[in-house]
């Protein structure tokens, strides 16, 4: 038995799910625990199945329960059946696949955890717009031009000091450099500029010949998601969701823009 916690957003759901999906193809019997989301207040609760139209197989309350405190005695010592491991980094662990019996509780963020199987998450994660004629319009103007998609994560990043202590914020002097190597490498190109605090972006942000996507919001925030992996460049945050953004974003001569730091625990190696 091996579970997987979900927990945060949903590009964090994103990768947790591609790691789910990722220890079933190494043979592994995977559920997921998705109990956060019963008192969950943060972005839109779990998306995933909504979106996606994901199947995953849930583990029961009662189940954790059980498994977290069943013991056992080995040479006079005395081990949980379940053991957990925590991790909160982008740094790849192979070791995670070569265990049982184990609670997960980390992010997974790095492709190298599902590189195995990268072609199914892709599609599983590219979905289409349907009926939506505000948003059909601006992806047939993204699809049509030198589009760039510029991600500015801020909210939670500046206004919640335990998210605040983990995570870096991209300061425009960041985005000032993007652009300017942008223009030297993509001809005329067209900006759309997605945030979750959009009407800031847009006073501090002096930028022509750009869109500034301010409509989908709540639980229609997704497609912003799918907008940004149609640009045909991406300037990201450190921010999961645009992660996903780029690396959903299928143009073989893509530009991506990632901040050095991802996590203020990281070093400079990105």
């Amino acid at each position: 038995m091996v579970i997987v916690r979900f927990q945060g957003g949903l590009g964090n759901q994103m990768f947790q799910y591609a790691f789910y999906k990722s220890l079933q193809y190494f043979g592994k019997k995977v559920k997921a625990d998705i109990s956060m989301y019963q008192n969950y207040l943060k972005h839109n609760g779990f998306e995933l199945t909504s979106i996606f139209g994901v199947d995953i197989d849930l583990v029961q309350n009662e189940e954790i329960i059980f498994y977290t405190t069943m013991k056992y005695k080995l040479n006079g010592k005395t081990y949980y059946f379940l053991k957990i491991f925590s991790e909160n980094t982008t740094n790849f662990i192979p070791e995670v696949f070569e265990v049982d019996n184990i609670y997960f509780n980390g992010y997974w963020q790095s492709e190298k955890y599902f590189k195995q199987i990268a072609t199914e998450i892709k599609k599983t994660f590219k979905i289409e717009l349907k009926e939506d004629k505000k948003n059909s319009d601006l992806l047939d103007i993204i699809q049509n031009t030198n589009s760039v998609s510029v991600h500015i994560r801020l909210g939670d990043y500046v206004n919640e000091e335990r998210t605040r202590n983990i995570h870096y914020v991209c300061d425009l002097n960041y985005y000032k450099k993007a652009i300017n190597y942008i223009e030297t490498k993509v001809k005329n190109p067209i900006y759309f500029v997605f945030s979750n605090e959009i009407d800031k972006v847009k006073e501090k942000l002096n930028l022509p010949n750009a869109f500034f996507i301010d409509w989908n919001v709540g639980k229609d925030s997704y497609k912003d998601l799918i907008l940004m992996s149609n640009c045909k460049h991406n300037i990201i945050a450190n921010s999961s969701f645009s992660w996903w953004g780029a690396y959903l974003n299928g143009n073989a001569d893509k530009i991506v823009i990632t901040p050095k730091k991802w996590l203020r625990t990281e070093k400079e190696e990105h």
